[in-house]
Protein backbone atom coordinates (compact mmCIF):
# COMPACT_ATOMS: atom_id res chain seq x y z
CA UNK A 1 0.00 0.00 0.00
CA UNK A 2 2.98 2.66 1.16
CA UNK A 3 5.06 1.47 -1.86
CA UNK A 4 1.72 2.41 -4.35
CA UNK A 5 1.25 5.65 -2.53
CA UNK A 6 4.78 6.74 -3.28
CA UNK A 7 4.65 5.80 -6.37
CA UNK A 8 1.38 7.57 -7.16
CA UNK A 9 3.10 10.57 -5.53
CA UNK A 10 5.57 10.51 -7.99
CA UNK A 11 3.52 10.50 -10.71
CA UNK A 12 1.93 13.11 -9.74
CA UNK A 13 4.87 15.25 -9.47
CA UNK A 14 5.63 14.56 -13.07
CA UNK A 15 1.99 15.76 -14.28
CA UNK A 16 1.22 11.56 -15.80
CA UNK A 17 -1.61 11.33 -13.37
CA UNK A 18 -4.08 14.37 -11.54
CA UNK A 19 -6.59 13.92 -8.48
CA UNK A 20 -9.98 13.12 -9.38
CA UNK A 21 -11.47 12.88 -6.14
CA UNK A 22 -10.32 11.73 -2.18
CA UNK A 23 -7.60 9.08 -2.64
CA UNK A 24 -8.45 8.48 -6.56
CA UNK A 25 -6.45 9.66 -9.21
CA UNK A 26 -6.91 10.27 -13.10
CA UNK A 27 -5.21 10.31 -16.52
CA UNK A 28 -5.06 12.94 -19.24
CA UNK A 29 -6.44 11.46 -22.00
CA UNK A 30 -3.73 12.54 -24.43
CA UNK A 31 -1.80 10.34 -22.03
CA UNK A 32 -4.07 7.05 -22.28
CA UNK A 33 -3.92 8.04 -26.45
CA UNK A 34 -0.51 7.80 -25.82
CA UNK A 35 -0.18 4.52 -24.06
CA UNK A 36 -2.30 2.80 -26.35
CA UNK A 37 0.32 3.73 -29.34
CA UNK A 38 3.06 2.00 -27.10
CA UNK A 39 0.87 -1.36 -27.27
CA UNK A 40 3.30 -4.21 -28.82
CA UNK A 41 2.07 -7.36 -30.48
CA UNK A 42 2.46 -9.73 -27.09
CA UNK A 43 0.56 -6.70 -25.50
CA UNK A 44 -2.35 -5.85 -27.24
CA UNK A 45 -5.64 -3.82 -26.11
CA UNK A 46 -7.47 -6.89 -25.40
CA UNK A 47 -5.32 -8.50 -23.41
CA UNK A 48 -4.92 -5.34 -21.55
CA UNK A 49 -8.59 -5.19 -21.24
CA UNK A 50 -8.91 -8.64 -19.82
CA UNK A 51 -6.37 -7.95 -16.67
CA UNK A 52 -8.47 -5.30 -15.98
CA UNK A 53 -11.49 -7.35 -16.13
CA UNK A 54 -9.61 -9.97 -13.51
CA UNK A 55 -8.24 -7.07 -11.35
CA UNK A 56 -11.32 -5.34 -10.96
CA UNK A 57 -13.25 -9.22 -10.33
CA UNK A 58 -10.96 -10.19 -8.01
CA UNK A 59 -11.38 -6.73 -6.11
CA UNK A 60 -14.95 -7.09 -6.22
CA UNK A 61 -15.51 -10.70 -4.98
CA UNK A 62 -12.85 -9.28 -1.81
CA UNK A 63 -15.44 -7.35 -1.13
CA UNK A 64 -18.47 -9.25 -1.78
CA UNK A 65 -17.94 -11.68 0.84
CA UNK A 66 -17.48 -9.41 3.76
CA UNK A 67 -21.13 -8.51 2.61
CA UNK A 68 -22.82 -12.04 2.51
CA UNK A 69 -22.18 -15.23 3.08
CA UNK A 70 -24.38 -16.69 0.49
CA UNK A 71 -23.35 -19.63 -1.82
CA UNK A 72 -21.62 -18.87 -4.78
CA UNK A 73 -21.36 -20.72 -7.95
CA UNK A 74 -17.81 -19.60 -8.98
CA UNK A 75 -14.77 -21.51 -7.73
CA UNK A 76 -12.80 -18.61 -7.94
CA UNK A 77 -14.33 -17.79 -4.36
CA UNK A 78 -12.39 -20.95 -3.06
CA UNK A 79 -9.38 -18.50 -2.91
CA UNK A 80 -10.80 -14.91 -2.05
CA UNK A 81 -9.72 -13.45 1.21
CA UNK A 82 -11.69 -10.85 2.56
CA UNK A 83 -11.07 -7.09 1.95
CA UNK A 84 -11.63 -5.83 5.36
CA UNK A 85 -12.35 -7.72 9.21
CA UNK A 86 -13.94 -6.76 12.25
CA UNK A 87 -15.79 -3.40 12.91
CA UNK A 88 -16.27 -1.20 10.06
CA UNK A 89 -15.80 -3.91 7.75
CA UNK A 90 -18.76 -3.39 5.69
CA UNK A 91 -19.04 0.08 5.41
CA UNK A 92 -15.72 0.34 4.08
CA UNK A 93 -16.33 -2.18 1.46
CA UNK A 94 -19.47 -0.71 0.25
CA UNK A 95 -17.34 2.77 0.02
CA UNK A 96 -14.63 0.95 -2.10
CA UNK A 97 -17.54 -0.87 -4.59
CA UNK A 98 -19.33 2.47 -4.48
CA UNK A 99 -16.49 4.26 -5.73
CA UNK A 100 -15.75 1.43 -8.53
CA UNK A 101 -19.79 1.22 -8.95
CA UNK A 102 -19.29 2.57 -12.72
CA UNK A 103 -16.37 0.38 -13.29
CA UNK A 104 -17.23 -2.76 -12.33
CA UNK A 105 -21.02 -2.51 -14.08
CA UNK A 106 -19.25 -1.24 -17.73
CA UNK A 107 -16.91 -4.48 -16.98
CA UNK A 108 -19.71 -6.59 -17.45
CA UNK A 109 -19.95 -6.10 -21.30
CA UNK A 110 -16.19 -5.14 -21.45
CA UNK A 111 -16.03 -9.34 -20.37
CA UNK A 112 -17.42 -10.31 -23.12
CA UNK A 113 -15.98 -8.05 -25.58
CA UNK A 114 -12.46 -9.42 -24.59
CA UNK A 115 -13.63 -13.31 -24.89
CA UNK A 116 -14.07 -13.98 -20.96
CA UNK A 117 -17.89 -14.63 -20.51
CA UNK A 118 -17.05 -16.95 -17.49
CA UNK A 119 -15.42 -13.76 -15.72
CA UNK A 120 -18.96 -11.25 -17.63
CA UNK A 121 -21.36 -13.67 -15.60
CA UNK A 122 -19.28 -14.16 -12.53
CA UNK A 123 -19.18 -10.32 -12.20
CA UNK A 124 -22.83 -10.45 -12.02
CA UNK A 125 -22.97 -13.03 -9.41
CA UNK A 126 -20.58 -11.00 -7.54
CA UNK A 127 -21.97 -7.59 -7.99
CA UNK A 128 -25.69 -8.85 -6.92
CA UNK A 129 -26.18 -8.14 -3.39
CA UNK A 130 -24.26 -5.19 -3.02
CA UNK A 131 -26.46 -3.49 -6.30
CA UNK A 132 -29.71 -4.84 -5.25
CA UNK A 133 -29.74 -4.25 -1.65
CA UNK A 134 -28.38 -0.69 -2.34
CA UNK A 135 -31.65 0.22 -4.94
CA UNK A 136 -28.98 0.35 -7.74
CA UNK A 137 -31.84 -1.62 -9.87
CA UNK A 138 -30.98 0.39 -13.54
CA UNK A 139 -27.25 -1.18 -13.20
CA UNK A 140 -28.87 -4.91 -12.37
CA UNK A 141 -31.10 -5.06 -14.92
CA UNK A 142 -28.28 -3.84 -17.24
CA UNK A 143 -25.73 -6.36 -16.38
CA UNK A 144 -27.91 -9.17 -15.64
CA UNK A 145 -29.11 -8.87 -19.44
CA UNK A 146 -25.32 -9.57 -20.45
CA UNK A 147 -24.83 -11.87 -17.63
CA UNK A 148 -27.62 -14.36 -19.46
CA UNK A 149 -26.15 -14.41 -22.91
CA UNK A 150 -22.44 -14.66 -20.99
CA UNK A 151 -23.59 -17.68 -19.15
CA UNK A 152 -25.02 -18.61 -22.86
CA UNK A 153 -21.41 -18.13 -24.30
CA UNK A 154 -20.06 -19.98 -21.39
CA UNK A 155 -22.23 -23.15 -22.20
CA UNK A 156 -22.33 -23.14 -18.28
CA UNK A 157 -26.02 -24.08 -17.48
CA UNK A 158 -25.84 -23.75 -13.60
CA UNK A 159 -24.62 -20.24 -14.11
CA UNK A 160 -27.57 -19.78 -16.80
CA UNK A 161 -29.85 -20.77 -13.95
CA UNK A 162 -28.48 -18.28 -11.77
CA UNK A 163 -28.28 -15.18 -14.22
CA UNK A 164 -32.46 -15.49 -15.38
CA UNK A 165 -32.65 -16.26 -11.83
CA UNK A 166 -31.04 -12.69 -11.09
CA UNK A 167 -32.23 -11.06 -14.30
CA UNK A 168 -35.49 -12.25 -12.66
CA UNK A 169 -35.42 -10.59 -9.10
CA UNK A 170 -34.25 -7.50 -11.08
CA UNK A 171 -37.40 -7.45 -13.06
CA UNK A 172 -39.18 -7.89 -9.44
CA UNK A 173 -37.18 -5.47 -7.82
CA UNK A 174 -38.77 -2.75 -10.18
CA UNK A 175 -42.04 -4.54 -10.10
CA UNK A 176 -41.82 -6.13 -13.72
CA UNK A 177 -44.00 -9.42 -12.03
CA UNK A 178 -44.30 -10.72 -15.71
CA UNK A 179 -41.06 -10.28 -17.04
CA UNK A 180 -39.68 -11.58 -13.61
CA UNK A 181 -42.10 -14.93 -13.47
CA UNK A 182 -40.34 -15.39 -17.29
CA UNK A 183 -37.59 -15.40 -15.84
CA UNK A 184 -37.90 -17.50 -12.71
CA UNK A 185 -39.45 -20.06 -15.37
CA UNK A 186 -36.76 -20.24 -17.50
CA UNK A 187 -34.42 -20.76 -14.32
CA UNK A 188 -36.60 -23.37 -12.78
CA UNK A 189 -36.97 -25.35 -16.33
CA UNK A 190 -33.06 -25.32 -16.56
CA UNK A 191 -32.71 -26.25 -13.49
CA UNK A 192 -35.32 -29.67 -13.81
CA UNK A 193 -33.26 -30.58 -16.74
CA UNK A 194 -29.97 -30.60 -14.73
CA UNK A 195 -31.28 -31.64 -11.46
CA UNK A 196 -30.47 -28.70 -9.89
CA UNK A 197 -31.80 -28.51 -6.42
CA UNK A 198 -30.60 -25.32 -6.12
CA UNK A 199 -31.95 -24.00 -8.86
CA UNK A 200 -35.21 -25.63 -8.28
CA UNK A 201 -35.68 -24.53 -4.62
CA UNK A 202 -34.60 -20.57 -5.39
CA UNK A 203 -36.78 -20.40 -8.47
CA UNK A 204 -39.87 -22.02 -6.01
CA UNK A 205 -38.80 -18.95 -3.27
CA UNK A 206 -39.25 -16.24 -5.99
CA UNK A 207 -42.52 -17.07 -6.92
CA UNK A 208 -43.96 -16.97 -3.84
CA UNK A 209 -42.35 -13.36 -3.07
CA UNK A 210 -44.10 -12.97 -6.60
CA UNK A 211 -46.85 -13.83 -5.14
CA UNK A 212 -46.66 -11.97 -1.90
CA UNK A 213 -46.48 -8.91 -4.08
CA UNK A 214 -49.48 -9.52 -5.44
CA UNK A 215 -51.38 -10.29 -2.35
CA UNK A 216 -51.86 -13.98 -2.94
CA UNK A 217 -50.61 -14.45 0.54
CA UNK A 218 -51.89 -18.28 0.90
CA UNK A 219 -50.13 -19.17 -2.57
CA UNK A 220 -46.98 -17.01 -1.29
CA UNK A 221 -46.59 -19.28 1.96
CA UNK A 222 -47.22 -22.90 0.01
CA UNK A 223 -44.03 -21.25 -2.09
CA UNK A 224 -41.92 -21.21 0.89
CA UNK A 225 -42.62 -24.31 2.33
CA UNK A 226 -42.20 -26.03 -0.66
CA UNK A 227 -38.82 -24.52 -1.15
CA UNK A 228 -37.90 -25.73 2.76
CA UNK A 229 -39.00 -28.81 1.35
CA UNK A 230 -36.78 -28.91 -1.22
CA UNK A 231 -33.79 -27.32 1.23
CA UNK A 232 -34.47 -30.34 4.06
CA UNK A 233 -34.60 -33.05 1.36
CA UNK A 234 -31.81 -32.47 -1.04
CA UNK A 235 -29.25 -30.06 0.24
CA UNK A 236 -26.38 -30.76 2.17
CA UNK A 237 -27.05 -30.67 5.99
CA UNK A 238 -24.06 -28.06 5.98
CA UNK A 239 -25.63 -26.05 3.61
CA UNK A 240 -29.12 -25.69 4.79
CA UNK A 241 -28.60 -23.07 7.64
CA UNK A 242 -28.87 -20.15 6.30
CA UNK A 243 -31.59 -21.22 2.92
CA UNK A 244 -33.70 -22.12 5.94
CA UNK A 245 -33.08 -18.69 7.85
CA UNK A 246 -34.52 -17.35 4.47
CA UNK A 247 -37.33 -19.73 4.78
CA UNK A 248 -37.93 -18.37 8.01
CA UNK A 249 -37.39 -14.44 6.65
CA UNK A 250 -39.90 -14.73 3.94
CA UNK A 251 -42.20 -17.05 5.68
CA UNK A 252 -42.75 -14.91 8.87
CA UNK A 253 -42.74 -11.76 7.19
CA UNK A 254 -45.74 -13.33 4.89
CA UNK A 255 -47.77 -15.06 7.98
CA UNK A 256 -47.66 -11.57 9.56
CA UNK A 257 -49.35 -9.78 6.58
CA UNK A 258 -51.59 -12.78 7.07
CA UNK A 259 -52.43 -11.35 10.79
CA UNK A 260 -50.58 -14.39 12.37
CA UNK A 261 -48.05 -12.70 14.11
CA UNK A 262 -47.52 -15.35 16.86
CA UNK A 263 -46.54 -17.83 14.36
CA UNK A 264 -44.21 -15.39 12.44
CA UNK A 265 -42.41 -14.13 15.97
CA UNK A 266 -40.37 -17.23 16.42
CA UNK A 267 -39.31 -17.88 13.00
CA UNK A 268 -38.15 -14.48 12.81
CA UNK A 269 -36.07 -14.15 16.03
CA UNK A 270 -34.19 -17.10 14.85
CA UNK A 271 -33.51 -16.18 11.34
CA UNK A 272 -32.31 -13.26 12.76
CA UNK A 273 -29.96 -15.45 14.88
CA UNK A 274 -28.73 -16.68 11.76
CA UNK A 275 -28.11 -13.46 10.06
CA UNK A 276 -26.25 -12.27 13.18
CA UNK A 277 -23.79 -15.07 13.74
CA UNK A 278 -23.30 -14.58 9.61
CA UNK A 279 -22.57 -11.15 10.47
CA UNK A 280 -25.00 -10.34 7.60
CA UNK A 281 -26.32 -6.90 8.08
CA UNK A 282 -28.16 -5.99 5.57
CA UNK A 283 -30.95 -9.21 5.98
CA UNK A 284 -30.21 -8.84 9.80
CA UNK A 285 -31.73 -5.20 9.22
CA UNK A 286 -34.64 -6.89 7.00
CA UNK A 287 -35.36 -9.37 9.72
CA UNK A 288 -35.31 -6.86 12.61
CA UNK A 289 -37.72 -4.98 10.35
CA UNK A 290 -40.40 -7.62 9.67
CA UNK A 291 -40.11 -8.75 13.73
CA UNK A 292 -40.76 -5.09 14.48
CA UNK A 293 -44.05 -5.18 12.69
CA UNK A 294 -44.61 -8.59 14.01
CA UNK A 295 -44.32 -7.19 17.60
CA UNK A 296 -46.50 -3.83 16.24
CA UNK A 297 -49.21 -6.59 15.59
CA UNK A 298 -49.15 -8.32 18.34
CA UNK A 299 -49.70 -4.88 20.62
CA UNK A 300 -46.15 -5.06 22.04
CA UNK A 301 -45.12 -1.45 21.77
CA UNK A 302 -41.92 -1.44 23.69
CA UNK A 303 -40.51 -4.57 22.07
CA UNK A 304 -41.46 -3.07 18.71
CA UNK A 305 -39.81 0.08 19.16
CA UNK A 306 -36.93 -1.92 20.14
CA UNK A 307 -36.64 -3.69 16.78
CA UNK A 308 -37.90 -0.62 14.48
CA UNK A 309 -34.99 1.35 15.71
CA UNK A 310 -32.51 -1.90 16.14
CA UNK A 311 -33.64 -2.32 11.72
CA UNK A 312 -33.07 1.35 11.50
CA UNK A 313 -29.41 1.46 13.03
CA UNK A 314 -28.92 -1.70 11.01
CA UNK A 315 -30.06 -0.65 7.44
CA UNK A 316 -28.22 2.42 7.40
CA UNK A 317 -25.49 0.76 8.62
CA UNK A 318 -25.65 -1.51 5.49
CA UNK A 319 -27.00 1.62 3.20
CA UNK A 320 -30.20 -0.02 2.23
CA UNK A 321 -32.61 3.30 1.71
CA UNK A 322 -35.75 1.71 1.03
CA UNK A 323 -35.66 -0.51 4.29
CA UNK A 324 -34.49 2.95 6.32
CA UNK A 325 -37.42 4.45 5.18
CA UNK A 326 -40.22 1.57 6.45
CA UNK A 327 -38.09 1.50 9.34
CA UNK A 328 -38.85 5.24 9.78
CA UNK A 329 -42.34 4.37 8.41
CA UNK A 330 -42.79 2.06 11.24
CA UNK A 331 -41.08 4.31 14.09
CA UNK A 332 -43.25 7.11 13.34
CA UNK A 333 -46.71 4.90 12.96
CA UNK A 334 -45.26 3.90 16.98
CA UNK A 335 -44.54 7.32 17.92
CA UNK A 336 -47.97 8.58 16.59
CA UNK A 337 -49.58 5.50 18.82
CA UNK A 338 -47.94 6.82 21.71
CA UNK A 339 -49.30 10.47 21.10
CA UNK A 340 -45.69 12.01 19.61
CA UNK A 341 -47.24 13.61 16.69
CA UNK A 342 -44.12 15.90 16.54
CA UNK A 343 -41.72 12.91 16.54
CA UNK A 344 -43.93 11.03 14.06
CA UNK A 345 -44.36 13.47 11.33
CA UNK A 346 -40.42 13.94 12.05
CA UNK A 347 -40.05 10.49 11.22
CA UNK A 348 -42.80 10.69 8.16
CA UNK A 349 -40.62 13.63 6.37
CA UNK A 350 -37.07 11.70 7.07
CA UNK A 351 -38.74 8.99 5.17
CA UNK A 352 -40.02 10.99 2.65
CA UNK A 353 -36.68 12.71 2.06
CA UNK A 354 -35.30 9.19 1.43
CA UNK A 355 -38.03 7.99 -0.91
CA UNK A 356 -37.99 11.10 -2.70
CA UNK A 357 -34.10 10.52 -3.98
CA UNK A 358 -35.27 6.61 -4.69
CA UNK A 359 -38.13 8.18 -6.79
CA UNK A 360 -41.01 6.54 -4.64
CA UNK A 361 -44.13 7.68 -5.56
CA UNK A 362 -45.04 6.98 -1.75
CA UNK A 363 -42.79 9.67 -0.67
CA UNK A 364 -45.85 12.55 -2.09
CA UNK A 365 -48.44 11.63 0.68
CA UNK A 366 -45.72 10.89 3.10
CA UNK A 367 -44.53 15.04 2.37
CA UNK A 368 -48.41 16.00 3.25
CA UNK A 369 -47.99 14.10 6.30
CA UNK A 370 -50.58 11.32 5.79
CA UNK A 371 -50.30 7.99 4.95
CA UNK A 372 -50.73 5.34 8.04
CA UNK A 373 -48.19 2.44 8.03
CA UNK A 374 -49.02 -0.37 6.35
CA UNK A 375 -46.42 -2.44 6.45
CA UNK A 376 -45.80 -2.04 2.33
CA UNK A 377 -42.40 -2.10 1.55
CA UNK A 378 -39.43 -3.84 -0.70
CA UNK A 379 -39.20 -7.13 -0.28
CA UNK A 380 -36.55 -8.38 1.13
CA UNK A 381 -34.65 -10.38 -1.51
CA UNK A 382 -31.38 -11.64 0.49
CA UNK A 383 -30.13 -14.20 -2.22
Amino acid sequence: MHDAEDLLRALRRTHLVVPAAPGRYGMHALLRQHARSKLTSDDDAQSALRRLVEHYHDFAMARDVVLSKRRRLSTRYEAVVAAHRGEGAVQRALDELEAEREALIALVGIAVEVGAPDRAWQLCETLFPFLNDRNHFADLLEIQEVGVRAAEAAGDERALVRMHSQYGSAHFAVGEYDAAEQQFDRSAEIAERNDDAWGQQSATEWRGLIHERRGDLDAALACFEGSKEIIETRFEPGRQRRPLALYRMHSGRVLTRAGRAAEAVPRLREAFETFSEFEEAANSGKVALSLAEALLQRHEQVDASMWARRALDLCRAARMPADQAAALELLAELSARNGDEQGAAARRREAAEILTVLGNRRARALLRGGGDFSGDRPTPGGR
